[in-house]
């Protein structure tokens, strides 16, 4: 019975649906159940190839713009952005790319990877609170590498929840270079550098880029710093 619900839902809900990745550490898994579609962001797939009509919007984040706990994609806030536009006469279609957990190092590199392929004219990014945290590596996010996990070269993760649930509790990061102590993931000039250099990114592909701040409701010594820098 607990095989089936996990492979029938897993984590969804909680976490979303994720598969590991080496150079992301993870992304999102294609899912019906999250309403991931197959190019890997939540909501209606934008063909790449089709004219580009309209005003198109990458929104970047972490759980927050993902919408972890929101069932409905149409319910999180980048949807709720291009149903606003739409409504005020600026036909607009957004690409949601926010994924539970993410940094800013995993935002860059999904930016530069996967975003400015697909021409977008506007980035929106949401990001400072997990970039303070330390992870279970205990490595900065720029300093970690894949080492190993099950069934990392197999098919098979992709189809089965369970094995990519397996793979998670059992790979194992080893550090770029070396260190003596432990790291937050992001450390706050670092963080300043890449928010610098993904600003940069954007306007050299012709993308405007929009910084979207966290409303602190309970102000954190982990969390100000991040919204400070942003």
């Amino acid at each position: 019975m607990v095989l089936f619900w996990i492979e029938a839902v897993g984590l969804a809900p909680i976490m979303g649906d994720l598969v590991i990745d080496g150079r992301l550490f993870w992304k999102l898994h294609p899912s019906k159940v999250c309403g991931v579609n197959k190019d890997g962001y939540r909501g209606v797939r934008i063909d790449p190839a089709a004219p580009k009509d309209k005003l198109r919007i990458a929104a970047f984040g972490d759980s927050s713009t993902y919408g972890l706990g929101v069932v409905v994609p149409d319910e999180v806030y980048p949807a709720k952005l291009g149903r606003i536009l739409n409504e005020r006469g600026l036909p607009s279609e957004v690409m949601n790319f926010g994924v539970p957990g993410y940094t800013i190092v995993q935002v860059v590199r999904l930016l530069r990877d996967r975003a400015l392929p697909l021409r977008p004219d506007i980035a929106t990014f949401c990001l400072g609170h997990n970039e303070g945290k330390t992870s279970r590596t205990r490595l900065a996010d720029s300093n970690r590498r894949l080492d190993e996990a099950p069934f990392l070269r197999s098919s098979l993760a992709r189809r089965f929840r369970s094995l990519r649930l397996w793979q998670f509790l059992r790979s194992r990061w080893l550090p770029i270079r070396e260190v003596k102590e432990p790291s937050v993931r992001v450390p706050l000039d670092e963080f300043r550098e890449l928010a610098a250099h993904g600003i940069e990114l954007c306007r050299e592909n012709g993308v405007t880029p929009v910084w979207i701040e966290y409303v602190e409701l309970d102000p954190s010594d982990t969390l100000s710093p991040y919204v400070e820098a942003a």
